[in-house]
């Protein structure tokens, strides 16, 4: 058929957490320092550990 559409669904790659390296990234951060983006991503743990687990909060540490 001309001209009929095709839509492929591409599953997410998971990330792993950058500190640990072990478990799934579900917590993700970026930072903008300069014009520079950094990104973070954690999984549940380890952003538990950074005080990152909780809602609506400023953090006040660096990324890099």
């Amino acid at each position: 058929m001309i001209g009929k559409k095709k839509t492929i669904i591409v599953p997410k790659k998971k990330m792993i957490c950058q500190v640990c390296g072990e478990r799934e990234a579900t917590f993700h951060f970026q930072e903008m320092t300069n014009g520079q983006v950094k990104e973070l991503h954690l999984c549940e743990i380890c952003a538990q550990k950074k005080g990152l687990g909780q809602t609506f909060f400023m953090p006040s540490f660096s990324l890099s």
